[in-house]
């Protein structure tokens, strides 16, 4: 459920010269950043809130916001990925 937007989305991501390195830049520093910091703040949670399902309040926030996300992006069923980011002539 976590990547399930991904395979729909990521081809319609960016111009398609540059769509590789939007995706991983995106992705990777996202991970960096979430993946790293997450266990800091949640032993923080913990020690501060003195409630062991604090980091769950973490975790509500983030699908919260990520909702919010998928819930605007734009609808692109019915047009095909030349319209939405053309190729340049080489």
């Amino acid at each position: 459920m976590f990547l399930g937007h991904h395979s729909s989305h990521d081809g319609r991501v960016g111009a398609e010269r540059v769509r590789c390195t939007v995706l991983s830049l995106g992705y990777n520093t996202g991970m960096a950043i979430l993946g790293g910091l997450t266990p800091m703040i949640a032993v923080y949670t913990i020690k501060r809130s003195q409630y062991d399902l604090s980091p769950a309040f973490l975790l509500m926030a983030a699908a919260a916001v990520s909702f919010g996300v998928i819930i605007g992006l734009r609808e692109t069923c019915r047009i095909t990925l030349s319209s939405v980011a053309p190729a340049e002539a080489a």
